[in-house]
């Protein structure tokens, strides 16, 4: 019994072996890196980085012991970017297909590509950031900046209100309020036909 177990592991540690496969392929210089020194540390992963190996000089590489089965295949570079592959290693042989990250990995593409890999650059990442020269106009149609100016003309139109208010309330405060007895004496006067003669009745001679 101990003996067929034996076996048994010896047997599944083999076809282990077996269905492994070693994945090779080479970065192809260009414009966008034309070297190694201008890729920097570099390395091809499969799955996320389940499985991985790292650029030569050469810009070759190799990743040991892939299962069989389908893979996705990219390059994690610092300075620049590569498209992402599908890599399906079968027992005899291995099928490269052109993959975009966020379309269904399943199916795969109808189009194919040589193996070994072949890996482009596809351009060099720049993250610096020029800084911004100044502007009256960006200056001006910042919303902040519109919303501060907005609240500064309604202070400034409701401080002018009230002077106004308290200009007006100023007058009417200077101004002399009519006297009472006077007008008083003025409307006897009109109901009267007019103001009183002085002097006593003319005499008839």
């Amino acid at each position: 019994m101990t003996r067929l177990s034996l076996q048994t592991l010896l047997l599944s540690s083999w076809l282990a072996v077996v269905a492994a496969f070693d994945l090779t392929g080479q970065v192809v210089w260009n414009d966008a890196c034309p070297d190694a020194l201008s890729l920097g540390r570099a390395k091809v992963v499969l799955d996320d980085g389940r499985l991985k190996g790292g650029v030569m000089s050469d810009g070759s590489f190799n990743i040991p012991n892939v299962p069989i089965g389908p893979h996705l295949l990219s390059v994690v570079s610092h300075d620049h970017s590569f498209d992402s592959l599908r890599v399906d290693v079968t027992n005899e042989t291995v099928h490269v297909y052109p993959y975009s990250l966020g379309t269904p990995f399943n199916p795969p593409s109808t189009v194919s590509l040589p193996y070994p890999v072949k890996l482009s650059p596809k351009e060099k990442l720049d993250f610096y950031v020029p800084p911004q020269t100044f502007s009256l106009y960006s200056l001006l149609t910042n919303p902040m900046v519109l919303f501060a100016i907005g609240g500064l003309a309604l202070f400034a139109l409701n401080s002018l209100v009230d002077v106004n208010a308290l200009q007006e309330a100023a007058k009417q405060i200077d101004e002399p309020a009519p006297n009472p007895t006077r007008s008083l004496a003025e409307g006897q006067d009109q109901s009267r036909g007019g103001p009183a003669k002085r002097g006593g009745r003319k005499v008839r001679r």
